[in-house]
Parts: structure tokens; C-alpha cells; sequence
């Protein structure tokens, strides 16, 4: 049984798993690539070791910053939501006919200041899982740092090259 791979179709099947993203918490912002914060160069694995703790600290405190702002959000968006309810309960109470549950639901969910809301609040969960997405691979990338350091050294140790003084 043979396997014949179409190079064609294999590069048309391949992701791009770079992306650029623009991330701004607060007043903290980042602007780039991904691949550039995750990916790794093993001729300067030793400057690797040195920048990842400092990188994977930033974005996890960002990542702390989006998670209150995200909470802090929806915490305002159901304020918001229940204010207007009180406030369209008030005025179809005002006018002739009968106010319903939905009626006044409806009209809080047609209402400007709540899609500005809840637009807001998509945005700021948007804005939340991709810091927390980075998180997870900074935390990958650092499994693989170890491998590959225990890779270094184990061959390192095969060519008989002692690391100890």
C-alpha cells in the first residue's frame, strides 16, 4: 500500500496559523502577530528561557485585567438591562393596553442603549478569550521549552560534552 501526497493540495489544505490581533484592555494594549509572541528559535534557545517568563507575566496579567473588565461589563450590562426594564414597565404602564412580560422585554432588547451594551460586552468577551487563548499557548510554548532543553542536553550528553563545571 502506497500513500502519494499532491504537494498542490497539500498546501491548499494547510492552515495559517499566524494571526494578527489587536488587543486593548483598559488602557494596556497590544498590537501583533501571534506567531511572534509564540513561537520559538532553537539557535537561541537559552534567550528563550530568559524572555518567557516576562512575556507569559504580561499576558497573564492582562489576562487578570480582561477577566474583572469582562465581569465588570456583564455586571453593568444587567444593571443596564434592569433599569430599562423599570423604565419600559413605566411607560407601557402610562399608555392603554396590556403590559406583558414579553411586551416589555421586547422593547428593553429594541432599545439603543441596550444593543450598544451588549455590543459592548461581545467585544469585551471577545477581547477576554483571546487573551486567555494566548495564555494557553504561552503555557505550551513553556512545555516545550523544557522538552527542548532536556533534548539540548541529552544530546549535549551523548557527544560527551559535559555542562558541568
Amino acid at each position: 500500500m502506497s500513500c502519494i501526497i499532491d504537494e498542490k493540495k497539500k498546501k491548499e489544505n494547510d492552515m495559517n496559523l499566524n494571526m494578527h490581533v489587536d488587543i486593548k484592555v483598559l488602557d494596556k494594549e497590544w498590537s501583533g502577530e501571534t506567531r511572534d509572541v509564540l513561537k520559538i528559535n532553537e539557535q537561541r534557545l537559552t534567550h528563550e528561557f530568559i524572555e518567557h517568563p516576562s512575556t507569559y507575566a504580561w499576558f497573564a496579567a492582562l489576562l487578570a485585567y480582561a477577566t474583572a473588565e469582562t465581569e465588570s461589563m456583564k455586571l453593568s450590562h444587567e444593571v443596564l438591562q434592569a433599569n430599562l426594564y423599570a423604565e419600559k414597565r413605566l411607560e407601557m404602564a402610562k399608555g392603554s393596553g396590556k403590559v406583558t412580560e414579553d411586551k416589555i422585554k421586547n422593547a428593553v432588547v429594541e432599545d439603543d442603549r441596550y444593543a450598544a451594551s451588549q455590543e459592548q460586552l461581545t467585544e469585551t468577551k471577545r477581547q477576554h478569550g483571546i487573551v486567555r487563548a494566548i495564555v494557553t499557548a504561552l503555557e505550551h510554548r513553556k512545555d516545550m521549552l523544557i522538552q527542548l532543553g532536556a533534548t539540548r542536553r541529552q544530546e549535549m550528553f551523548s557527544d560527551g560534552i559535559s555542562i558541568a563545571k
